[in-house]
């Protein structure tokens, strides 16, 4: 493909995996400062979003729901 109509898709996608990201990022109940640096990272063309993402870390599961407090409990 031509490099002319190669990086407008390229951007096109980057944009709306960053739009992406914003959505995700405005839903969690994380404090405000983590929430602004999570959209700081993501406005980044290209790579920001992939390092959001790639940083995003899925929520805890409660104490009790631990495997590995199961475990020490002989259960």
């Amino acid at each position: 493909m031509d490099r002319e109509v190669l990086l407008p898709i390229v951007l096109v996608i980057s944009f709306l995996g960053t739009v992406a990201c914003w959505v995700r990022i405005w839903r969690t109940k994380d404090h405000l400062g983590f929430k602004i640096y999570g959209v700081l990272i993501a406005l980044v063309p290209v790579i920001g979003p992939l390092l959001y993402l790639f940083t995003c870390m899925p929520p805890r599961a409660p104490k009790d729901m631990q495997e590995h407090n199961r475990r020490w409990r002989g259960w």
